[in-house]
This record gives C-alpha cells, structure tokens and sequence, in this order.
C-alpha cells in the first residue's frame, strides 16, 4: 500500500472551484469493512484515484474514513483535512 499524496504545504494549493462534490455512500464502505472485507484494496483504489487527480476531494473523505476503520487515526485525519481543503460541501446522491 502506498502512501496518500497529501502535499506538505496545503495553503499553497488552489481549492476546486466546484461548491459541492458528490461524495460515494460512506454507509456502503462500512459495511463492506464490517462484513469482512479486505480494507487494504479499498484504501488503494481510493490512492489509485488521488493518483490521477491529487484535487479528488471525495477520494480524501473516502480514504479518510478507511484510514479511521483500520486504526490510522492521524492518516485519516490528514486525509480529511485534504479533503475540507479542496471542497467544503459535499453530497450523496439518492438510490434507487
């Protein structure tokens, strides 16, 4: 697993311009990590995605809370803090 690219000096970054940022189902993450699902993979698909792009706000709120679920308090708390860099405002769209 590799670690989150989280520049060092945030301030210096642009935000995303974009208000609002639709954000995946946070309930269907932790129940795929409390059925028994292997947390690793969805940590790297959430790295996979900051890799492409470094500004993906809902990638850093995702990985922040799989970084919580495994017990890496100060990852996820980094990660979120990244995260409420690039946008302030997020939403889950409705299903079905």
């Amino acid at each position: 697993m590799t670690a989150f690219p989280i520049p060092e000096a945030l301030e210096d970054l642009t935000p995303v311009t974009d208000p609002v940022v639709d954000l995946a189902s946070q309930a269907a993450l932790l129940r795929k990590v409390f059925e028994g699902a292997d947390i690793v993979p969805l940590i790297q698909a959430e790295l996979d995605k900051l890799q492409k792009d470094i500004t993906d706000a809902a990638a850093y709120v995702s990985l922040s809370l799989l970084y919580q679920l495994a017990g890496q308090k100060e990852n996820g708390l980094a990660c979120l803090e990244a995260g409420l860099h690039y946008a302030r405002i997020f939403r889950q769209p409705a299903e079905g």
